[in-house]
């Protein structure tokens, strides 16, 4: 409790001694912890210096109008997202377990890649990255010159990309999907799609985009859990049941390979889901 309340505090103060110091509390914790792998092994001085240079420290640099408190994307920097979210943890522990360190990956709404440096720091090398905001690819460009880890990394729409010139074995959708689905990123949204048209239409979508037996991984808010006794806040319109995401990966060639439900990352509950794609992408599969 009292650690919580003091990563809040520290983490809201646009004061770079704060920053340094609530960021060595809990790089010190990771280790404390024996969590020494989700540190991302970056000097923190430079890393605020690439945040403030392209005006993502602050939700005021971002929103322009918006308050001088830090930015989201800076304090998942601050606070070690990777480990701090049960759930990010969680998928990140099943995909070092179970994916091949030589497998082509796609990270989709990579932000500022710190979920792909992590993978790098675990041996997987074959690793691109794209976001729909420039200033925060920008800043996934500037950590991975800094971390001297090679990635390929451009701007483009999840919903709609446009750039993507292969195919991958596994394709990452974690942390964002739902949230754009409610037009948290500044893109534009239709309004007039279901929850079920606008989950077939990205798996149809990622679907060109994977090599037969390949995996989507998806995070989707659980609709059952939201209705239920894990509801925090009603924040995220866009949510789905298992049954609903077992039919629309049907029909979208793919299978539910495992689902994780997480209830304490983030405001609603959310599943992560691993699809494996059998290339019949768009015909009803009758399995």
């Amino acid at each position: 409790m009292l650690k919580n309340a003091y990563e809040t505090f520290m983490g809201a103060r646009n004061g770079l001694f704060l920053n340094w110091f609530g960021f060595l509390v809990m790089k010190y914790w990771l280790r404390f912890r024996g969590r020494r792998e989700y540190d991302y092994n970056l000097p923190f001085v430079k890393t605020r210096e690439i945040f403030k240079k392209h005006n993502l420290l602050t939700n005021h640099d971002v929103y322009n109008n918006g308050d001088h408190l830090l930015s989201w994307w800076f304090l998942a920097f601050l606070r070690f997202r990777n480990y701090r979210e049960l759930g990010a943890r969680e998928f990140l522990r099943y995909f070092c377990e179970t994916v091949d360190k030589k497998s082509d990956i796609l990270v989709t709404g990579c932000g500022t890649c710190l979920l792909m440096l992590h993978l790098f720091r675990k041996g997987f090398a074959n690793l691109d990255g794209f976001d729909y905001l420039p200033q925060v690819v920008q800043v996934a460009k500037g950590i991975d010159k800094l971390a001297k880890s090679d990635f390929t990394l451009w701007e483009d729409d999840g919903f709609n990309p446009l750039r993507i010139k292969k195919k991958y074995d596994v394709v990452v959708a974690v942390h964002w999907v739902f949230s754009a689905w409610k037009g948290n990123y500044f893109n534009k949204i239709d309004e007039n799609k279901n929850n079920k048209m606008l989950l077939q239409e990205f798996l149809l979508i990622y679907a060109k985009f994977l090599n037969t037996g390949g995996l989507l991984m998806i995070e989707l808010v659980d609709s059952y859990a939201s209705q239920k006794r894990f509801v925090f806040q009603d924040i995220y319109p866009i949510k789905h049941s298992y049954p609903e995401v077992e039919e629309c990966a049907r029909e979208a060639g793919y299978c539910i390979e495992k689902a994780h439900l997480c209830t304490e990352s983030g405001w609603e509950p959310r599943i992560f889901y691993v699809l494996r794609f059998k290339g019949k992408a768009g015909f009803q599969n009758s399995e």
